[in-house]
């Protein structure tokens, strides 16, 4: 198979079924059990077997690693529950991968096609239309407060190595970001006048959809010690 994004099964994925899959991943790893939350541990390690997802989480990492580390020592110093220190970090890590698959597998224009190819699914009624509505302008906001705070970091990072004052660096990238307004709301306009809407693929959906499946299952059924006994044979 290609690993071009047109042909990868994650990037022809629902973007309502990686929403679901994102927030079931973070219910189970949120499980009283130890061991479901384990396995949704495990599960998530998964996300990182393709090289691009793997190596923009490992740069996320390196950013806060220092954070994270200095969280675990003040924890050390104020004699704190360690392991359960430990378990958050190890969960808002997992957090990351999700975050990163779900950035690196999704573009502005699969979701605005997911999006307003789910509103039209049960016809073009008046319904459907007030909806194309209310989601044309709620999409209008979310992709253009995107790509300002993408443009914002853009010109953070291009002024940063100037090493001017803080509040002089913060307010040369502000009014530079705030000059490209009026191209960020065109070139917004023009992603939601060009939409190409595409159906619901099971091939690519059917795999995520049993993973949703099972997940909650091991979260709201009493299966630990089945799951234990099926992995220990």
């Amino acid at each position: 198979m290609s690993s071009t994004p047109t042909t990868l099964l994650s990037f022809r994925m629902n973007i309502f079924v990686k929403l679901l899959l994102i927030i079931m991943f973070i219910v189970v790893l949120n499980a009283e059990s130890l061991f479901i939350a384990g396995l949704a541990f495990v599960g998530v390690l998964g996300f990182l077997l393709r090289g691009s997802i793997r190596n923009s989480w490992m740069k996320l990492a390196a950013k806060l690693a220092i954070v994270l580390v200095l969280f675990i020592i003040l924890d050390l110093i104020f004699k704190s529950d360690i392991e359960a220190t430990l378990m958050l970090v190890g969960r808002l890590l997992c957090y990351t991968v999700l975050l990163v698959w779900l950035k690196e597998t999704t573009t502005i224009d699969s979701y605005l096609s997911d999006v307003f190819s789910s509103v039209f699914a049960f016809g073009n009624n008046l319904i459907a239309r007030k909806l194309d509505s209310f989601f044309h302008y709620l999409n209008f906001y979310v992709i253009a407060t995107i790509s300002l705070v993408g443009k914002f970091v853009e010109v953070y990072e291009e002024l940063l190595p100037k090493k001017t004052a803080f509040m002089t660096l913060f307010m040369q990238v502000f009014v530079t970001t705030l000059l490209q307004v009026p191209v960020v709301k065109a070139e917004t306009n023009n992603k939601l006048a060009v939409i190409n809407y595409r159906t619901f693929d099971w091939k690519a959906n059917l795999f995520p959809l049993f993973i949703i499946t099972l997940l909650a299952v091991l979260y709201w059924t009493n299966c630990e010690e089945l799951c234990r006994s099926f992995l220990l044979k």
